[in-house]
């Protein structure tokens, strides 16, 4: 996944903000949270998505795609103004619609949350590599002790 701090820019620029200070008083947060953020290239995802609810959650995670959401009041609108289905089709496709937002949102949060633990997985192997170091190192020492000792 892309870039926490990337995110945060598509928001400042779907809102026209010019500076930080601005993007977090829209949030709700202390600017020393959003500088935090930054810092350690994460985002409270919950907060984000509430707060940015207009704009389409692809775009907003990739940058691909487009910008807003889909109205899909104005589409059923224009729909049954023309005539052209019925309103249980809309109704229909109004349902495989939400239910094809709602799988593409999953989707990104799994990738999500599959990108961070493989990230962790990674920490995992370093920390375990720099235990069992460690641990070399303190059998040597205390070998050594007991050689001195004796």
């Amino acid at each position: 996944m892309s870039d926490k701090t990337a995110i945060l820019g598509r928001i400042k620029e779907y809102y026209d903000f010019n500076t930080d200070s601005e993007l977090a008083d829209f949030l709700g947060i202390q600017r020393s949270t959003l500088s935090n953020w930054t810092k350690r290239n994460t985002i409270d995802y919950d907060l984000v998505f509430s707060k940015c609810e207009q704009i389409d959650k692809n775009w907003l995670l990739t940058g691909s795609g487009s910008m807003l959401r889909e109205s899909k009041t104005n589409h059923t609108e224009i729909q049954k103004t023309s005539g052209l289905t019925s309103s249980k089709n809309i109704d229909n496709q109004n349902e495989n619609s939400n239910n094809n937002a709602n799988t593409q949102e999953n989707n990104l949060l799994i990738t999500t949350l599959l990108e961070r633990l493989e990230k962790q997985s990674e920490v995992i192997g370093v920390l375990k590599s720099e235990n069992k170091q460690l641990r070399n190192q303190l059998a040597e020492k205390n070998q050594g002790n007991r050689t001195k000792f004796r």
